[in-house]
């Protein structure tokens, strides 16, 4: 009896404390939106749209809008109610494309939830719809329950939140984390878990460059501070020199296999071996004054005539390695190698060899002999220049060169460096905002079966597929003229001979290969053919497959509708 009069008087609760638009409680806000919601929901469930596609098409327009709101006030909640150590971590994020992470993503993943739920697939990812279609569905159901949950708790209490409506909240966060993995993968390029660990290894060595730069006063804490320009310039081309000489074994070890460097500096291992080999030749003076010139604008000709300064610095301090030290430390390291090594097999010429000759090199004649032939080496490449100004005025082209190159052609993986690097080393660096709350994917949930199927998941799919099946001409957008297009609308990179202008043919921007290699048809543009669009038009306005009305009929007969999951326009 007590059970009852309390659901009588939830339900008399909900009669006449409806919330008021200036309620600035979060539970208030989200009851308010998600009304709104239910209304365009009912009203797109009361017609066919099959009869009527345009009021439909502006209907689903209306209902994204209000799908927005909702998930950005239940992000909110979720942050409030649920323990950061309990949330889903989403570092996975730092994989995605710069232009696909925004406010409306969410809005656009529970769409294509709803799409695939309802039997659409994505164009040309038929294979990942159906591998998805699953796990849609599951989230779809959950989200579903998760607002009538939370309708229900308002009138409860507006101030808490029960521990089933937190475990719901939980559950919902590290669903939809999951099918935000799976679908953003399914529509633009990610980095694989190895390329990503190659562009961390880029960040380390970038952070400790820029620690082994300050130390030497070559760059100062203030320039750090105020995010001086001059340093995205002076930190790839020291890392460069950094990542040859002072830390070898790291990403720019170039006697590894060519797929273990990053993409950014795989295409310069040749000129990046001759950068060592000119670099193994320098003294410290001269290293030093290589340095300097790579930290400053000016022509290496023109620092040389300026007092170097290397007294402000101690050769302990100075690390990096000269040819001198390079032989040394290899000649030191001789006697540790065993009679069966290969150096030991060495030995004399037998025309050169006499009675009282030893039978083999001893270690320290085959020191000697190894450091008389490095030395030579080395003198043989520096003899190529006329003067030390000759040999690092080439260095500094060099180093310069690939430097700059990073800019034009890995743009966007520079930029992100280069910020991480600035947030770290700045002392009034900003909080991070999104810490161990965020992130991947999911343990295993359980799939609810297919949802029956109304008006509302029907004219979701004549929405997804009208333009898929519009017989109307429609004239494609204009596009951009090429000479007034010098950077990739996307990643800024600059166009150049190897990074080539593409347009996107739904939006007519242009972009890199990087930011456009996406292929779909455009049947709303009377395309049938696959063409080129952008990742953002891939993501965001990449229509559905039109499924047919026998194939919807079909699937939803075989389906039976659950009583635990309620419809997008379930009122309480």
């Amino acid at each position: 009896m007590s059970s009852n009069m309390q659901t009588a008087y939830y339900s008399m609760k909900r009669w006449f404390y409806q919330p008021k638009n200036s309620d600035d409680n979060l539970l208030s806000k989200f009851y308010t939106a998600d009304q709104e919601l239910n209304q365009v929901a009912s009203e797109l469930d009361g017609f066919d749209g099959r009869k009527e596609p345009e009021r439909c098409t502006t209907l689903v327009a209306k209902l994204r809008s209000y799908q927005d709101k909702v998930l950005q006030l239940l992000e909110n909640v979720v942050s409030q109610a649920v323990p950061p150590n309990r949330r889903a971590i989403r570092d996975y994020r730092v994989k995605f494309p710069d232009d696909v992470v925004h406010e409306s993503l969410s809005g656009q993943l529970w769409f294509g939830a709803e799409c695939l739920s309802a039997g659409s697939n994505i164009l040309n990812r038929e294979i990942e719809s159906a591998a998805m279609r699953p796990l849609a569905r599951a989230v779809t159901r959950q989200l579903d329950t998760l607002r009538v949950a939370l309708r229900e708790q308002y009138f409860r209490d507006a101030t808490t939140y029960s521990d089933r409506v937190v475990e719901m909240l939980r559950v919902f966060d590290h669903m939809f984390a999951e099918f935000e993995l799976s679908y953003v993968s399914a529509m633009v390029p990610v980095k694989t878990s190895k390329e990503y660990g190659l562009h961390q290894d880029v960040i380390v060595l970038f952070s400790e460059t820029t620690l082994r730069a300050m130390r030497l006063k070559f760059i100062t804490a203030d320039m750090i501070e105020s995010c001086d320009p001059a340093l995205m310039f002076t930190i790839p081309r020291l890392a460069i020199v950094a990542g040859l000489l002072v830390f070898p074994e790291g990403p720019l070890r170039i006697e590894q296999d060519a797929m273990l460097v990053p993409e950014m500096f795989r295409h310069f291992l040749r000129l990046l071996s001759r950068i060592k080999e000119l670099l193994l030749t320098l003294n410290r003076e001269e290293l030093f004054t290589l340095e300097k010139c790579l930290c400053r604008a000016e022509e290496p000709s023109v620092i040389m005539k300026e007092t170097l300064g290397v007294d402000d610095i101690s050769v302990q301090e100075y690390d990096i390695p000269v040819v001198h030290d390079y032989v040394e430390k290899l000649c030191r390291a001789l006697p540790s190698l065993g009679k069966g090594s290969t150096l030991g097999k060495f030995s004399m010429p037998e025309e050169n060899r006499t009675a009282d000759s030893p039978t083999g090199l001893n270690d320290e004649e085959l020191a000697m002999m190894l450091q008389r032939m490095e030395m030579a080496a080395h003198y043989e490449i520096r003899t190529k220049f006329r003067s030390s100004t000759d040999l690092i005025q080439r260095l500094y082209v060099c180093i310069s060169g690939v430097a700059d190159q990073l800019h034009q052609n890995y743009a966007s993986d520079l930029r992100s460096i280069l910020k991480c690097i600035f947030d770290m080393h700045s002392d009034t660096s900003f909080p991070a905002k999104e810490t161990a709350a965020q992130a991947t994917t999911s343990p295993a949930v359980a799939i609810p079966a297919d949802p029956s199927t109304s008006h509302y998941r029907q004219n979701l799919l004549v929405s997804a597929g009208e333009r898929a099946r519009s017989t109307t001409s429609k004239d494609p957008p204009a596009w951009i003229p090429d000479e007034q297009a010098l950077l990739c609308a996307a990643c800024d990179a600059p166009f150049t001979f190897v990074r080539r202008k593409h347009h996107c043919r739904n939006c007519g921007k242009v972009f890199c290969q990087q930011c456009s290699s996406n292929t779909i048809p455009l049947p709303h543009f009377q395309i049938q053919r696959p063409v080129r669009v952008c990742n953002n038009c891939m993501l965001y306005a990449v229509p559905f497959s039109a499924s047919s009305p026998e194939t919807t009929t079909s699937s939803s007969s075989t389906s039976q509708p659950s009583p635990s999951a309620p419809s997008s326009t379930t009122n309480v």
